[in-house]
């Protein structure tokens, strides 16, 4: 969110946040249990995982890979997109 907003000079950030939460709660009212794994916001309930692996709910080894991996690869997009950004630093008055 934070390179969106970067480099369309905009709160544009703002809005994206907003859709993964407007996400969550289509996953939750709307959609069938596969939706669950694709959504951060309903993986980082405890309610909805699994700690047995025994229904049909996303199990939390799961959750852990996909929080995991969905940290180094946002990671790895905002070096890459920040790299030849021009960044002004300046000084308090």
């Amino acid at each position: 969110m934070f390179l969106i907003s970067l480099k369309f000079h905009r709160m544009i950030g703002l809005l994206a946040g907003a859709m993964v939460l407007f996400w969550d709660l289509l996953v939750i009212n709307m959609l069938p249990f596969r939706f669950y794994y694709a959504s951060p916001v309903t993986l980082s309930r405890l309610g909805v995982l699994d700690p047995a692996g025994t229904s049909i709910f996303p199990d939390v080894a799961y959750s852990f890979i996909f929080f995991g991996i969905g940290i180094i690869l946002l990671a790895i997009l905002l070096m890459i997109g920040i790299r030849n950004e021009s960044i002004e630093i300046t000084t308090e008055v």
